[in-house]
C-alpha cells in the first residue's frame, strides 16, 4: 500500500509538472486565458437593495445589485466564473 501511494504521488508529479511546462516549453501562448472569478457573500435571502431591519432603501445590497454588477462585469470579460459563498 504504501509502494503505491508513492507511485501514485509520482505520476500526480510528473503530470502537474507538464502541464505547467507544456506551453512555455512549446512556446504556445494562444493558450493562456484571463479568468476573472466574481464571489458574493452574506446575501441572506436578500433579493431587492432594500435593508429590511431599518426599512429603507440600500443601493449597496441585494441579488438584483449583484445581477447587475455580474452582467457588467460579463459584458467586459469572456471568462467568468461566479461562487456564491453564502455562511
Amino acid at each position: 500500500m504504501k509502494n503505491i501511494t508513492k507511485r501514485l504521488s509520482l505520476v500526480l508529479a510528473i503530470i502537474l509538472i507538464f502541464s505547467i511546462l507544456s506551453p512555455v516549453a512549446f512556446g504556445d501562448e494562444t493558450t493562456q486565458k484571463t479568468i476573472t472569478i466574481l464571489a458574493t457573500s452574506d446575501l441572506h435571502g436578500r433579493i431587492y437593495p432594500h435593508d429590511y431591519a431599518l426599512d429603507a432603501p440600500d443601493s449597496d445590497v441585494g441579488i438584483a445589485k449583484a445581477a447587475a454588477v455580474i452582467a457588467s462585469v460579463r459584458e467586459e470579460a469572456v471568462n467568468v466564473i461566479v461562487i456564491d459563498n453564502g455562511d
